[in-house]
């Protein structure tokens, strides 16, 4: 089931991001994967095993733009948005 962002709680800092998106997850669940799209659904990134209170993800590779995350728990799924500028 898809949880809202309260429920969840994980947080994603700064945004607009430049060159790092900060990851913060404050739930008692483990993120077991996360992945970015672009503004057409492409996969930008994927990650596994990303059981982190605290993730660091490079988006120096990243045209400016709008970007979605999906981050998945055991349970859940939550989808964010960011937008990466220069």
């Amino acid at each position: 089931s898809v949880q809202d962002l309260e429920t969840l709680r994980i947080r994603l800092y700064p945004n607009p991001a430049i060159d790092q998106l900060h990851i913060v997850n404050d739930s008692h669940e483990e993120v077991v994967k996360l992945i970015i799209y672009d503004q057409i659904g492409k996969v930008v990134l994927e990650s596994e095993n990303t059981d982190q209170s605290n993730s660091i993800i490079n988006l120096k590779g990243l045209l400016p733009g709008n970007y979605y995350v999906a981050i998945y728990t055991d349970n859940n799924k939550v989808h964010l948005r960011f937008n990466k500028i220069n």
